[in-house]
């Protein structure tokens, strides 16, 4: 019995290295590209497709603190539109569900805005209501494929693997003592 939860409680340790693995190689490998924070720049996207804009600042206290919800601090109040450079007509920006905010050790994500690029080629991104100074070179959009399906299922693989890991080692440890 003891080499049976053993086996389940590593089990569970591998389900969470490699959905660990799988969603650091998700939010790396789903970016488009990436934009300083200016009031007007024309960026260009290689491929049509969904997309998701996010705002992207550093990892400060400003940044963590009371903003479980909405856009990061460097980013409220901002309002975007986004053209295409060779027509000017103007891609829809949708809202986005929920707020998926992440981050790392030094930097914080948090989406903006839904769109669908119809054509790859260049685009003009404005942005109103950014007071002067405020676009800091260290804060970006970043704009990625939507990856909120797959984040949910390496999140639930991650809970799943905890389960197994910790029930694993806990019986373990049960009938090693002759409680179980």
């Amino acid at each position: 019995m003891t080499a049976t939860c053993l086996a389940v409680s590593a089990v569970g340790f591998g389900l969470i290295v490699s959905a660990v693995r799988r969603l650091t190689r998700l939010v790396k490998d789903s970016v488009l590209l990436r934009a300083p924070l200016v009031a007007t720049q024309t960026i260009r996207f290689e491929h049509a497709g969904p997309a998701v804009m996010h705002g992207e600042a550093p990892l400060t206290l400003a940044t963590m603190v009371g903003n479980r919800h909405g856009p990061l601090p460097p980013f409220r109040g901002l309002a975007f539109k986004l053209t295409r450079a060779d027509t000017g007509l103007d891609l829809p920006l949708g809202g986005v569900l929920g707020f998926g905010k992440s981050s790392s050790f030094s930097r914080a994500r948090a989406p903006l805005a839904r769109l669908q690029i119809d054509e790859p080629g260049n685009h003009v991104l404005r942005v109103d209501n950014l007071t002067a100074g405020e676009g800091a070179p260290q804060c970006e959009f970043v704009f990625t494929r939507p990856y909120g399906g797959a984040m949910l299922v390496g999140i639930l693989t991650l809970v799943a693997g905890g389960l197994l890991f910790i029930g694993g080692a806990v019986l373990a440890i049960l009938a090693w003592t002759g409680t179980v």
